[in-house]
């Protein structure tokens, strides 16, 4: 394909929504044999940060890895103080500092370090 192809009619959509919708499907399937689960997350645009944070918070409690996971905590902690420090509301650290927490297991097991 051109960087810039000459205008086509609408119905040029068709075929690509066919095609999209085939390797949607197609990537679905991938998943499905490789993850036993998914986590949606808020779309806020820090759903990276949050999703990888939350991923290394249960990397951390899975492998026993206490130490460390107290450690992060500890430092989620000062962050948070520090953000607050710094002029941010206090109902915005918050809400963000509780995120990582999750739900479940790993979200009890963390706020226990």
């Amino acid at each position: 394909t051109a960087a810039l192809d000459s205008v086509e009619g609408k119905d040029a959509l068709h075929s690509d929504e066919a095609t999209l919708a085939q390797q949607e499907a197609i990537e679905s399937d991938l998943l499905k044999k490789k993850y036993t689960g998914i986590r949606r997350l808020r779309r806020d645009g820090n759903c990276f940060y949050r999703a990888f944070g939350f991923a290394y918070i249960e990397y951390l409690l899975n492998g026993k890895r206490l130490k460390q996971a107290e450690r992060l905590k500890s430092k989620c902690d000062e962050c948070r103080d520090a953000l607050i420090s710094f002029g941010y509301t206090q109902f915005t650290v918050e809400d963000f500092h509780e995120q990582p927490s999750g739900t479940g297991s790993a979200r009890s097991r963390f706020q226990k370090c």
